[in-house]
């Protein structure tokens, strides 16, 4: 996958979305000579969280459709599996679903990011999303 240097066990995603015309998907590939077991967590815009479990085959991909089982919400992520994999998130949007981005997960948190491109001119809409996956909150 693209930008990815190595598997890991822990992969973090700030944006996710099934609600109005998006569909996320998880493409989740072990590299290992055994199944991997990874629980996904949802972190919804209410601070509430949702778990899935789910077996990646060995030396194979999954494709986890998040709207099977979050259907209409906002979210992150986290993966913790139990051997290093590889995590992507595609999202589709639009009218026929037409719009697609995809990226790679981030394999640990930092408080500094560095952006190499945005723009809020017409007709461009840029978002910043923001995933804090900590029990508390970055500042007093």
């Amino acid at each position: 996958m693209i930008g990815v240097s190595e598997p890991s066990r822990i992969w973090y995603f700030a944006e996710g979305s099934t609600a109005e015309s998006f569909r996320t998907e998880l493409v989740l590939f072990n590299p290992q000579a055994t199944s991997t077991e990874a629980v996904l967590t949802y972190m919804l815009e209410d601070g509430s969280r949702a778990e899935q479990r789910v077996l990646v085959p060995a030396q194979q991909q999954l494709v986890v459709a998040v709207a099977d089982v979050l259907p209409e919400r906002r979210f992150g992520m986290a993966i913790v599996a139990s051997q290093p994999i590889v995590a992507e998130r595609t999202m589709r949007f639009g009218v026929q679903g037409t719009g697609i981005h995809s990226g790679s997960g981030m394999s640990s948190l930092s408080r500094t990011w560095f952006f190499a491109e945005g723009s809020t001119q017409n007709p461009f809409q840029m978002d910043l999303l923001l995933l804090n996956p900590n029990a508390r909150q970055p500042w007093p």
